[in-house]
């Protein structure tokens, strides 16, 4: 009764059967009292609901990983989220609703944030991007040395939203991935030979993964004429007679065991050298057989094979032609004895084959 003799203003009053209704009570000059009733249940109702999908998209917002920062088209900070806010490391009036975020970004440009560049350049780059009509993808790395994802995208209204994301461990593992790469260049460039992962695909294409410079110091080809055209790998490099590397890759196939081949090859220019070729084939995942293997120039050592087996030939010439026998005697540390050779005088002599005389040298 005391609020109805002294009215002021309004307030709201719940019903048993749930309706709500605003009382707006007032005095007239003549002492009476005015009393309005506005039925305003759906009102609160909607209101209600709207607090509660607010508290919901709150919820949402700082459940997940990345950081969200929305601006209104005045670039006042409407929404940021509590990862935006554990990211950016910004005291939290800077983070409120309703301030302008060119608070926040001088804060940041001041504490070297944005490079080493002067406040008013970061600025301009930051503002930038805000401004900017197309969605971007920035990463930079804080002094503290977290490195951050920063997806800017225009919102229809003419606001902004920034999505962060911490791709520290992301940036150690490609720096240990390139750390890992150029230790295996360097370790291929320093190999007497040429690297290779050679990957025959589900459908029976053969590409070539990889080759290590080796190959065009070899064959004259780089490693991207190679990737580009496959073929330069083996087939359209073959001599006569070498393209037994394919059936030898065929059966590594069949069998999943490695393989070994050599056998001559032909380079860019036109030389001739030899090669011995082995590899490794293993299953992945996807179904495809990758051979992991490597390819050593081995024209200096059958150059020198040649030659011992032509020396050989002629000693073996000259030694038929001499009167006598010729032999080569060899006194093992156990005393037993063995002739590595006889000339075929030694038939004529002993009656004996050179065959029958070396299994058992008794008679000779």
């Amino acid at each position: 009764m005391a609020r109805h003799r002294n009215p002021s203003g309004s307030f709201k009053i719940k019903l048993a059967d749930g309706r709500v209704w605003r009382i707006r009570e007032s005095k007239t000059r003549l002492g009476d009292t005015v009393h309005l009733r506005t039925d305003i249940t759906n009102r609160v109702a909607r209101e209600q609901e709207l607090a509660l999908k607010s508290a919901q998209f709150d919820l949402i917002l700082d459940a997940v990983d990345q950081g969200i920062m929305l601006l209104d088209k005045a670039s006042n900070i409407a929404v940021m989220n509590r990862r935006a806010r554990e990211l950016l490391d910004v005291p939290p009036e800077l983070t409120r609703p309703g301030t302008p975020v060119e608070r926040l970004l001088r804060f940041n440009a001041e504490r070297g944030e944005y490079g080493p560049v002067t406040i008013d350049a970061a600025m301009e780059r930051m503002f930038a991007l805000i401004r900017s009509p197309t969605p971007s993808v920035v990463e930079r790395t804080r002094p503290n040395g977290t490195s951050l994802e920063v997806r800017n995208n225009p919102t229809p209204d003419g606001g902004f939203v920034g999505v962060y994301a911490d791709i520290t461990e992301r940036k150690r593992a490609e720096f240990a991935l390139r750390e890992s790469v150029a230790r295996l260049e360097g370790l291929a460039a320093n190999l007497p030979g040429v690297l290779y992962q050679r990957i025959r695909r589900a459908d029976g294409r053969f590409d070539v993964s990889y080759v290590s410079e080796g190959f065009e110091r070899l064959w004259g080809y780089t490693a991207a004429e190679v990737r580009a055209d496959p073929s330069l790998f083996l087939e359209k490099t073959f001599v006569d007679g070498s393209a037994g590397i394919v059936d030898a890759m065929k059966e590594s196939l069949r069998t999943m065991q490695p393989f070994a081949w050599s056998g001559p090859e032909r380079a860019k220019d036109g030389r001739i050298f030899w090669t011995q070729t082995l590899g490794r084939p293993r299953q992945l995942s996807n179904g495809d057989v990758a051979w992991d293997g490597i390819i050593l120039d081995i024209s200096e050592q059958r150059r020198v094979e040649d030659e011992l087996r032509q020396s050989k030939a002629r000693l073996e010439s000259l030694a038929e032609n001499l009167p006598g026998v010729v032999y080569q005697r060899v006194r093992h540390a156990d005393g037993h004895v063995t002739y590595p050779y006889l000339s075929k005088g030694a038939q004529e002599i002993y009656g004996y084959t050179v065959e029958e005389l070396m299994a058992d040298p008794a008679p000779f």
